[in-house]
Formats: structure tokens, C-alpha cells, sequence
């Protein structure tokens, strides 16, 4: 509160990649149960998207460095399409994508889950927020 009244109103780096890397694992493994068991290439998705995130979540270069050795091809894909940002901002943009996708098509019954589409909404937004405060944080 102290930030704010002095007009500081950025976000901490690190602060940030703590708290969203685990929200995003935590997502990542409870959509998984949340899908239709034959849906085997999202399952496996969200379950390589939780691993990357569980290993981020372990913080600075080691942390990025077993999420890359743990899931090397999500941590390269990620980086190849946001090349110009950091590991986490690129797992966060990359989950964001992925995110906005899913809710489309639990909307459209495209996927076969028992996830309701306010739901699958509702993780979108939070990866969209995750992606926000990233970006403002020194």
C-alpha cells in the first residue's frame, strides 16, 4: 500500500513469476482432470504446460534451465514464438494462447470436457493477467 501512495505501481519480477508460475501449474493439472479421457493430445499438453511451469516455479536461471532440460520442445516452442522475451513471459504468453483456444472450443463443444465455458473463461483471464503483470514488472 505504501507503493501505491508513493506512485510506484510496478510489480515485482520475481514476486510475480512466484505466485503465477504455481497458479499456472495448478491450472494446468486440474483442467487435465477436467478433460474427456480421450482428449490424450490436450491431457498431454496441459500436463507438459504444468511441469514447465512447476520447474519455472523454482526460480532464476536454474529454474528455466530444468524446465528446458524437463520439457525441452513446450520451452523451445514457447521461445521460438516469443523469441524477444523472457522464458516465463514466453511460457506465460504461450499458456495464454493455448488458454484463449481451449475456452473457444469448450464454447463451441469442440472439446470434449465436463469443464463449463465460464470456467475455462475465467483461467484464460487469469493468464491474461499473469501476462499483463508480467510485462510491467521491473
Amino acid at each position: 500500500m505504501e507503493q501505491l501512495a508513493g506512485g510506484e505501481s510496478e510489480y515485482d519480477r520475481k514476486e510475480v513469476s512466484a505466485f503465477w508460475d504455481n497458479i499456472m501449474d495448478e491450472h494446468a493439472r486440474f483442467v487435465a482432470h477436467l478433460l474427456d479421457p480421450d482428449e490424450l493430445e490436450l491431457i498431454e499438453k496441459v500436463r507438459q504446460t504444468s511441469n514447465v511451469f512447476r520447474k519455472l516455479g523454482a526460480g532464476g536461471p536454474g529454474g528455466a534451465v530444468a524446465a528446458l532440460v524437463a520439457e525441452p520442445v513446450t520451452v523451445a516452442k514457447a521461445l521460438t514464438e516469443h523469441p524477444e522475451t523472457s522464458a516465463v513471459l514466453s511460457a506465460a504468453e504461450s499458456i495464454l494462447e493455448f488458454k484463449t483456444k481451449a475456452a473457444r472450443d469448450i464454447e463451441g463443444a469442440r472439446i470434449k470436457s465436463i469443464i463449463d465455458p465460464r470456467l475455462s473463461d475465467h483461467v484464460r483471464r487469469e493468464a491474461l493477467k499473469f501476462v499483463d503483470e508480467l510485462k510491467r514488472a521491473v
